[in-house]
């Protein structure tokens, strides 16, 4: 039993230089500094950052560090629904869903309500130019995925804003200036 417990404490200690050498491909692109070892100096010894740069050049040289991310990403997505960035959020089975959608969703739209109301002004704008030069301007807004696929948002924390998405803010500016040309794609999809 004692020689098994060897052969494996040895494995364990000899798996990085294997690693290392063989150099396998994960499929996660890690960006490496490029840092070089600290020139070892005495005087240094009582500096903290003289340890900090041997710690960042042994987190940027590790042979294991592709595979340590991949597997910390992997456990991300897979155990806690959760990614490396804030700008995504996990919904049920597996949906990504970009984070600007997912405000969208809950409604918290009204911060943008004069760049909308901007917005319906130009189309206006353009719509008279076309029909001025005797065409038909249409003007289509495809809904965010979150808006398509609610079922697979997954659980929010409710809104305390003002219960206005940007579409919603979008159709009541269209109604008072008269967007003529507008085609709703929501009731379709």
């Amino acid at each position: 039993m004692k020689k098994i417990f060897s052969l494996l404490f040895v494995l364990i200690l000899l798996s990085p230089a294997a690693v290392w050498l063989v150099q396998p491909d994960f499929g996660v692109e890690v960006q490496r500094i490029g840092l070089k070892p600290p020139r070892l100096d005495g005087r240094a010894l009582f500096n903290d950052t003289y340890y900090r740069s041997f710690d960042q050049y042994f987190n940027d040289s590790f042979s294991l560090r592709s595979l340590l991310i991949f597997t910390k990403r992997w456990l991300d997505y897979r155990l806690f629904h959760m990614t490396d960035t804030d700008k995504v959020h996990v919904g049920t089975d597996g949906w990504l869903y970009s984070r600007k959608s997912i405000d969208d969703y809950r409604k918290e739209g009204c911060k943008e309500k004069q760049g909308i109301e901007q917005l319906v002004l130009v189309l206006h704008a353009t719509e008279r130019l076309f029909a001025a030069a005797g065409r038909r301007f249409y003007f289509i807004v495809a809904p965010n995925k979150s808006t398509i696929y609610p079922e697979y948002v997954g659980s929010l924390p409710n809104s305390l804003s003002c219960n206005y998405n940007k579409y919603d803010l979008l159709l009541e500016t269209i109604k008072t200036n008269t967007l003529k040309n507008f085609v709703r794609l929501d009731q379709t999809l």
